[in-house]
């Protein structure tokens, strides 16, 4: 187990040198480059940061300028002023009967009212709403989904048997918000019972191009709209189905805003032959779309550019970007898989380029400017791209690039430490460190009188033959299997050095001669035991050696002296028929 021990620590060192040497610094940053890629896209697939993606989205719309609103779009409000004029909602349905009347002849192209209409009312009010929306015959009424992937009869909130029978269509206005609760994307389709129910903005959008719905074609990552004359409107979708909402800017900077009570005033005094309160002319083949916008009504929801933006707007914002064919793409998978390993690349060019300053500072520019790029595709192209996970790459690499810059510098001041202080082929110190170590512990014993200090020199028997009859390399790995016995059973606190040639010394802190004799006999013992294989053919060979033992005493002795009094010893051992322990 020692040995096999000792073979992993042997292989590890050489694969540590084996990362800094000048040759294989390309191939340990390639594999630094490709480890933090293949993180980045395990990291990137397992959705681990969406959520902050997700708000660097809200950042790209906040820092865009507003989108331009198609001005048939007029979104007829029930605001505050309206409640105050027209009294408590809900209203009698007899205001909304007047509501289509007006539009109706004021020539508006289509009326959506985002409004359920779930319950009859207790009045003949809804008798007169549905007759005025048979007669204008453009009248599109909302369907909601409590769950958008429920079959279940009940998950559908429908509007009144009369009230279908008589609108001209009906859309879903359901939403699904984010896990944040901000809403960014809508489907634009949801199936039940073997119906398509198209949102109530698209709807809008068909009607105005005339297309019926069931023209439309709808695949997993787009929806075409066949125009005539014109080249088929593409609707990108994301991989769940869903389109991105491209919010034209903040509900009181975009699109046309009229107060419901005023279209009641407007018509009423249009058909007495009065001056109007808002322009007639403005409503003909308008897209008008009603809904609630008063606070407190329940009707409001959240949006990356405002905490509190009215559902309406959502409708009104979905049927703009298919009437200006401004619609958000995402790039998918593999076009962000595709940037994260080009970055990588990038990267690993600059490493290759520059030093480590000049590749930290140009990773950082890169990050700089993939970020800038983003912002810009997504404020002239309409293109969404995945902006954290490309950061998180260009950070990790960053690290990981820094942290392989600190080990180079490590290993090589080690590397140059034990040039300066060690014996390259034992791995022991060498002698002139050996004497800073045992100068440095006199001086320690001379402060502290009664600690007690001894040292082991110690030489091969006949090593001299070995190189004769085996050769050099059998003689360095016979120095080399000395050295790791000589390791294994001294202590921690004990320093021991290859003297020259076969010859060592041992120093041994807090131990007197008995013990350091001691030391040295089992030190004799193991070399003795040990079997040597050397040369070509394996030949069994015993090796021996002589140890001299010296004790320090002297307060005024040098280390110098020190260390020839246990040479003496080690003389006499060797005068003495050698394979023996001297003490002096």
């Amino acid at each position: 187990m020692p040995n096999f021990l000792l073979s992993i620590g042997r292989y590890l060192v050489h694969v540590k040198s084996c990362l800094v040497r000048e040759e294989n610094l390309f191939v340990s940053k390639v594999f630094i480059i490709v480890f933090v890629a293949i993180l980045s896209t395990f990291i990137y697939l397992a959705g681990t940061f969406d959520n902050i993606e997700n708000i660097t989205l809200d950042k790209r719309f906040k820092y865009r300028r507003d989108l331009p609103t198609h001005p048939k779009i007029i979104i007829v409000q029930i605001a505050e002023d309206s409640i105050k004029e027209l009294g408590r909602w809900p209203w009698n349905r007899e205001r909304h009967a007047a509501l289509t009347q007006a539009m109706s002849d004021f020539s508006a192209k289509a009326l959506a009212f985002d409004i359920l209409f779930p319950e009859s009312s207790t009045n003949d009010s809804d008798t007169l709403f549905a007759q005025e929306m048979k007669k204008a015959g453009n009248v599109y009424l909302p369907v909601a989904f409590q769950k958008l992937h429920d079959r279940n009869e009940d998950n559908i909130i429908q509007p009144i048997p009369l009230f279908k029978n008589a609108a001209k269509g009906e859309g879903h206005i359901t939403v699904q918000p984010d896990s944040d609760g901000l809403l960014r994307k809508i489907k634009l389709r949801v199936q039940h019972k073997n119906r398509n129910y198209y949102q109530l903005g698209l709807l809008l959008a068909l009607d105005y191009y005339g297309i019926d719905p069931k023209e439309v074609k709808n695949d997993n990552v787009l929806l075409q709209i066949p125009i005539p004359d014109e080249a088929p409107l593409i609707i990108p979708l994301t991989k769940e189905g869903n389109m991105v909402i491209n919010w034209a800017g903040k509900w009181t900077e975009t699109f046309s805003h009229v107060s419901y009570n005023d279209v009641i005033v407007t018509h009423s005094q249009w058909l007495q032959g009065q001056k109007t309160r808002i322009p007639v002319e403005m409503f003909k083949d308008a897209l008008c779309i009603v809904g609630v916008t008063a606070t407190g009504l329940h009707d409001i929801r959240s949006m990356p550019l405002e905490p509190a933006y009215p559902s309406v707007g959502i409708n009104a914002t979905v049927t703009n970007s298919i009437l200006q064919r401004k619609f958000l793409i995402t790039l998918g998978d593999y076009g962000n898989l595709l940037i994260i390993w080009c970055l990588s690349g990038l990267i690993f060019f600059v490493t290759l380029r520059a030093g480590y300053l000049k590749t930290i500072l140009s990773i950082m520019a890169l990050a700089f400017s993939y970020t800038i790029a983003s912002v810009v595709l997504f404020a002239y192209a309409n293109l969404i791209t995945s902006l954290v996970y490309p950061l998180i790459l260009i950070f990790f690499s960053s690290f990981a690039l820094t942290l392989y810059h600190q080990f180079v510098i490590t290993v090589e001041k080690r590397r140059l430490t034990n040039l300066a202080t060690r014996d390259n082929m034992t791995g022991l110190y060498n002698i002139s460190h050996f004497k800073l170590l045992l100068n440095a512990e006199i001086k320690s014993v001379e402060l502290r009188r009664n600690k007690n200090l001894s040292a082991i020199m110690f030489d091969l028997d006949f090593f001299k033959k070995i190189n004769d009859t085996f050769g050099h390399a059998a003689g360095d790995e016979v120095l080399y299997t000395v050295a790791n016995i000589l390791h294994s059973i001294s202590r921690a606190l004990d320093v021991a050095c290859r003297y020259g040639g076969e010859e060592f010394i041992l120093m041994l802190p807090g131990t007197n001669r008995d013990n350091a004799v001691k030391i040295a006999d089992k030190i004799r013992k193991s070399i003795e035991r040990h079997e040597f294989y050397l040369g070509e053919h394996s030949t069994h060979h015993k090796v021996t050696a002589s140890f001299g033992v010296a004790e320090y005493h002297d307060g005024h002795e040098t280390g110098e002296k020190f260390i020839i009094r246990a040479d003496k010893g080690l003389y006499q051992a060797k005068n003495s028929g050698r394979n023996r322990v001297c003490p002096v």
